[in-house]
């Protein structure tokens, strides 16, 4: 076939090469899945290069072509997108065993000139470094125009589970953290994994709420006290409402 617009065969072409690539990030991610009980440097390399690929196609895949649909289908993935369309983030869980997970996640961030990519957080073979890099993201919100609230879950064994919200804003062709939370970058909570409570955002109100834990002096444990603690956004920062 002879191509007579040169600027269409082009954006076929990537339009093929992302469908390629996509295609071989879900062949790599099925054959860790096939592996991730085999603890040891075979199981870790195929999950290395994985997220070597899945970077490396995330600074050239562009939104409206690309959906990651068939990624987000596995076993222990997820991909989470915001409402204004710049920015999603791929979760995957390195399936260590037993109830302490530990993910990894990297976003990208369409600022109309090129992608923007990085993961979100720093991780150790064993172990973790930050509650964001154990975190899997799975929502995305906008309290402002270029300010983004990010929701995740993680578990850390003993029957805990937590939730962070981070905050991420634009500035120029990049995202940075952003301080939020009384001039930190996150707000982390946690739980017992029993306890049917709820850590929310409100979209409308702009506000964060979440139970009250306490320690109990006889058991040294926490439990709920049944009254909730709101934050809400003034703006700049979200503030405890008193």
């Amino acid at each position: 076939m002879i191509c007579f617009v040169s600027i269409s065969c082009s954006k076929n072409e990537v339009k093929k090469d992302e469908g390629e690539m996509e295609a071989n990030l879900i062949q790599q991610y099925q054959e860790f899945l096939s592996k991730r009980k085999d603890y040891g440097p075979v199981r870790d390399s195929i999950l290395q290069h994985f997220e070597d690929s899945l970077y490396s196609y995330l600074k050239v895949a562009s939104f409206d072509k690309s959906e990651l649909k068939g990624l987000d289908s596995l076993e222990g993935v997820g991909v989470t997108s915001s409402a204004d369309g710049k920015l999603r983030i791929v979760s995957w869980d390195y399936f260590n065993g037993g109830p302490w997970h530990i993910h990894n996640s990297v976003y990208q961030f369409n600022n109309e000139l090129e992608f923007d990519v990085s993961f979100l957080g720093k991780k150790e073979r064993y172990g973790w470094v930050s509650p964001e890099t154990d975190s899997f993201y799975f929502k995305i919100f906008q309290p402002e125009q270029n300010l983004y609230l990010l929701k995740s879950w993680g578990s850390h064994g003993s029957g805990g589970e937590f939730y962070i919200f981070k905050m991420l804003r634009a500035k120029g062709n990049k995202l940075s953290d952003y301080n939020g939370f009384d001039n930190k970058p996150n707000i982390w909570f946690t739980k017992h994994r029993g306890d049917d409570v709820k850590i929310v955002y409100d979209t409308e109100k702009k506000t964060i709420s979440y139970p009250e834990y306490k320690e109990d002096q006889e058991t040294g444990f926490s439990k709920l006290t049944g009254e909730q603690i709101i934050l809400s956004w003034d703006g700049e920062q979200f503030i405890k409402q008193e």
